[in-house]
């Protein structure tokens, strides 16, 4: 009748053992389920943001680009003879006391 009993009880042990590794089994596997799509979803925000980086960068590229052609029109626009004068005309021919 022991022999019974430690038998039933090794028996239901043994269920509730199995019963508990399943139970992690599951929560192992919910886990891993939430991880994957938290990584998927990361996945797709940094695909987005990596397109907006790229849009960012180009309109800054054509922002730069007009900017120094418009530099370039401006440069040829002055007369470097002009400007040698302005210099020569803005430079003091005494220079101020204490200096």
């Amino acid at each position: 009748m022991k022999d019974d009993e430690e038998r039933s009880t090794g028996s239901v042990e043994k269920a509730q053992a199995t019963y508990l590794l399943v139970e992690q089994i599951k929560d192992l596997s919910n886990g891993k389920r939430e991880w994957q799509e938290r990584a998927e979803l990361n996945e797709s925000g940094l695909q987005r943001l990596k397109e907006e980086l790229e849009a960012k960068l180009l309109e800054f590229d054509e922002k730069e680009a007009d900017m120094m052609e418009e530099l370039q029109k401006l440069r040829a626009a002055i007369d470097p003879m002009k400007l040698i004068g302005v210099q020569v005309r803005q430079t003091p021919t005494r220079w101020p006391q204490g200096a």
